[in-house]
C-alpha cells in the first residue's frame, strides 16, 4: 500500500520539474507494477 503512496508522490514531483521524458518511464515502470 505504501508503495503506491511513494509512486504518486514522485509523479507529483517530476510532474512540478516537468521531465515529460523521466513521466513517460515512470509511466512505463507503473504499469509493470500493476501487472
Amino acid at each position: 500500500m505504501y508503495n503506491y503512496i511513494y509512486i504518486l508522490l514522485i509523479l507529483v514531483i517530476i510532474n512540478s520539474l516537468n521531465c515529460s521524458d523521466i513521466v513517460v518511464n515512470i509511466d512505463i515502470e507503473y504499469d509493470r507494477l500493476l501487472e
